[in-house]
């Protein structure tokens, strides 16, 4: 009996793209990675400014506590280096300009109670630090990214306009939902514990931060605080 040759299939075809199908498949690759990358900066900055916000509502619960414990007086917003007068309120942390960089490297500026009015209210150096803004002082990172405006509890005028009224006691604040009290300020300008503002001039000194995908966090008078 004679048997049939087997019939061969014949080989299929290997399936292989194109090299516009393989542009059109990596193209779209980087688009996805490029908006979830997107995506994540966001998100990461969200979350940056939720703990900025936090922090300054803490430092706003502690602005409003001190005139009740100090006659109605609000707290100082600033401190010269080397000024020793017994008369000179405590501010409420301590810092100076940018030839003295210690200020902006040492946590008992912040939470020593020699120095700073808050370190009472406020026992954790972390609180001053926004995590979004990476200031370096000599290679270091620094210790604090906010300040407080220059017209709050000002005893001396650092860069006050005397024609613009300064507070002193917090009866002195009127419609206090509209007066800011202390920022996130932009990581080039971070020095002094007081924001100086030109009222004159209409102009920022220390300009506030806006890394928070474009915007800025304050804390206001009546105790709230916004982006």
């Amino acid at each position: 009996m004679r048997t049939s040759p087997a019939i061969k299939t014949p080989p299929r075809p290997i399936a292989a793209m194109t090299l516009v199908e393989l542009t059109v498949v990596i193209g779209i690759v980087g688009v996805l990675a490029a908006l979830l990358l997107t995506s994540f900066a966001r998100a990461k900055s969200s979350a940056e400014r939720t703990s900025c916000l936090n922090n300054q509502k803490q430092m706003i619960t502690a602005w409003s506590a001190f005139p009740v414990d100090n006659d109605d007086n609000l707290v100082a917003n600033h401190r010269w280096q080397g000024r020793t007068e017994d008369d000179l309120p405590k501010p409420w942390v301590y810092g100076h300009g940018h030839p003295l960089a210690a200020t902006m490297k040492n946590v008992d500026y912040l939470v020593d109670s020699s120095y700073a009015a808050f370190a009472q209210y406020i026992p954790d150096p972390k609180v001053y630090k926004c995590p979004g803004n990476e200031i370096k002082v000599e290679g270091v990172e620094a210790i604090r990214s906010y300040a407080m405006n220059n017209y709050m509890g000002a005893y001396e005028p650092i860069g006050t306009d005397t024609n613009f009224y300064h507070f002193k006691t917090l009866a002195d604040v009127l419609t206090p939902d509209q007066r800011f009290v202390t920022a996130d300020i932009n990581r080039a300008f971070i020095c002094f514990t007081a924001m100086i503002v030109y009222m004159q001039a209409d102009a920022w000194h220390h300009p506030p931060a806006f890394h928070h995908n474009g915007a800025g966090t304050f804390s206001f008078a009546d105790g709230h605080v916004e982006s």
